[in-house]
């Protein structure tokens, strides 16, 4: 998370004065007719940036850093696995919790 964010800090030091001029262009614009929050117009900025980088080819064999930080989905220690891929044993589960308090407090108190 740390490498990715560096690196975004980065590439945005060095946007090009194009990309710039029109952003500013937008937000005047945004601001003369009041139809268009800041936040709006970098939505907008953002979803042209994903597009284009859906096309951008990255080579994960070039890219030695993220290589050696291997890519993997971190798995919580205290995430049962088994009960979070199954919904039948999550619905087993659920209905035994339910029969113990209704056992614990039968009047349904709180």
């Amino acid at each position: 998370m740390a490498y990715a964010k560096e690196e975004m800090i980065a590439a945005l030091n060095t946007l090009s004065p194009e990309l710039m001029r029109a952003v500013k262009i937008k937000m005047v614009v945004n601001e003369i007719y009041g139809n268009e929050s800041p936040e709006r117009m970098l939505g907008l900025l953002i979803t042209a940036a994903t597009a284009v980088a859906t096309l951008y080819p990255l080579n994960m064999a070039k890219e030695t850093i993220l290589a050696e930080l291997t890519l993997e989905r971190p798995q919580p220690g205290y995430v049962d696995s088994d009960l979070n891929n199954s919904p039948i044993t999550r619905t087993r589960l659920t209905e035994a919790i339910k029969a113990k308090r209704k056992k614990l407090n039968p009047t349904g108190e709180q």
